[in-house]
């Protein structure tokens, strides 16, 4: 059973993320290296400001950074519980993926890459897609954190899989953006009514996620 959860990392989306694990978990600790805004998080949603130290003591520790090499900066020197599981949300590098789960397995921790896709509404709303890799023991031990946010949680391989996934999907979002600025450059060009455009294409073959929510 979890007990405990820690966030590490409280930006635009995991500020929201671990809002969702208080009053699910006995508790729920945060950590951000701009401190004052975990201790904002704490007064905010009644999560508890905690020391590092502390954070990666907890049955399942988030993270959710900018870069993968701010993550192996962060674990480097740290001395995790034995049996816990790490669980990263940055959007991240399949090959780092593999070197921390090869490193923390030997110190008797799992690891997943599990990074996230629905942009801050879907952090606020619990709604996000994880995709995940890693080992399916350490999966299904964490998942009952993750769905704390998470609605469509999906285990897609061996550890670097999460990253790649996500990875693959930002590329064909910015291929469907690129490709929509360009269609609708185009129709301006011939002077057409832009938002009928859209509401023809919404209805036809060409629509996308792009057209239909982000464009």
């Amino acid at each position: 059973m979890i007990q405990s959860v820690a966030f590490i990392g409280l930006g635009a989306m995991g500020y929201r993320m671990a809002a969702h694990l208080v009053n699910q978990f006995e508790q729920v600790w945060v950590w951000n290296r701009n401190f004052s805004k975990a201790e904002q998080h704490a007064q905010q949603y009644g999560s508890q400001a905690v020391e590092l130290s502390q954070a990666v003591q907890a049955d399942v520790i988030f993270s959710c950074l900018p870069t993968s090499q701010d993550v192996v900066d962060l674990i480097e020197g740290l001395n995790l519980k034995t049996g816990s599981v790490w669980v990263d949300c940055t959007s991240g590098v399949p090959d780092i993926a593999r070197v921390l789960h090869t490193q923390l397995k030997a110190q008797g921790v799992g690891f997943l890459d599990a990074p996230v896709s629905g942009q801050t509404i879907g952090a606020e709303k619990g709604t996000l897609t994880v995709m995940i890799g890693g080992d399916v023991k350490d999966f299904r031990r964490a998942l009952p954190a993750i769905q704390c946010f998470g609605q469509l949680i999906e285990h897609v391989g061996e550890p670097g899989a999460g990253f790649a996934v996500k990875a693959v999907n930002n590329m064909l979002l910015a291929v469907n953006l690129c490709a929509a600025l360009e269609g609708f450059t185009t129709l301006k060009a011939h002077g057409v009514d832009l938002n009928s455009a859209l509401a023809c294409i919404h209805a036809s073959s060409g629509k996308s996620g792009v057209t239909e929510s982000v464009f």
